[in-house]
């Protein structure tokens, strides 16, 4: 959330008319709902890092598996023969 207030009186110290610096400040607070603030993007990524932690697992698991039958196919194959 911006001062709009601050940012309003900024805009007309750096020579802008009152109407020129209310459009500008309009504007922006027209458009702030709809941008991602650092606590957004933090726990987007808290989300995403538990994500990854369950991915990685789950892929370990069939990794483990399947080196698991790998082996028993090969052992199976040796008695055979």
């Amino acid at each position: 959330m911006i001062d709009t207030l601050e940012t309003f009186r900024r805009l007309v110290d750096s020579d802008l008319t009152e109407k020129q610096a209310e459009a500008v400040v309009s504007a922006i607070n027209s458009t702030s709902d709809k941008v991602a603030t650092r606590d957004d993007l933090a726990r987007l990524e808290e989300r995403f890092d538990a994500q990854l932690a369950l991915l990685e697992a789950r892929l370990t698991r069939t990794l483990v598996g399947t080196q698991i039958a790998v082996v028993a196919l090969a052992v199976a194959i040796i008695k055979l023969f």
